[in-house]
């Protein structure tokens, strides 16, 4: 089965266009609400919902955003550190 947007917008209890926020990295999106989303994914993999090219795609899109994340974090961190 197809694993999709709605899937995880679903199990994750936002709506789809969350999910599709948190997979590019919007500023807007609280921690916890992305922490949901993440979650909901790695869910599905685990129940065997990972074959689709779709669902590839947007786990590797998340897993880019995630270290994008910690390195502005790294990079906040050490700005906050000169000043």
């Amino acid at each position: 089965m197809r694993v999709t947007i709605k899937d995880v917008a679903k199990l994750a209890g936002v709506a789809p266009s969350t999910v599709t926020r948190v997979i590019q990295n919007k500023s807007t999106i609280s921690d916890e609400t992305k922490k949901r989303v993440r979650k909901a994914m790695v869910e599905l993999e685990k129940q065997g919902k990972k074959g689709s090219q779709e669902w590839k795609n947007l786990r590797n899109s998340i897993a880019q955003n995630s270290r994008a994340m910690s390195e502005n974090r790294n990079k906040m961190a050490a700005l906050g550190k000169g000043i």
